[in-house]
């Protein structure tokens, strides 16, 4: 079994537009922006400034 180096990787995963986490199967987000999404989700569920911030933030992204 041959098992690719790290500069393979992040061509496939470029080419197939997906993070190499993903590709590799250590996260269910496919890439940055899902990944960034899933932040601001958790912590728009605070009850803090920052959740208030992160819901601003999604508001307006999702506009």
């Amino acid at each position: 079994m041959r098992i690719p180096d790290n500069e393979t990787i992040v061509r496939f995963a470029n080419f197939f537009k997906v993070s190499p986490m993903y590709m590799l199967g250590f996260s269910h987000l496919m890439n940055g922006e899902e990944f960034l999404l899933d932040v601001l989700e958790n912590i728009e569920s605070e009850d803090c400034t920052e959740g208030l911030k992160a819901k601003y933030a999604l508001e307006e992204y999702r506009k």
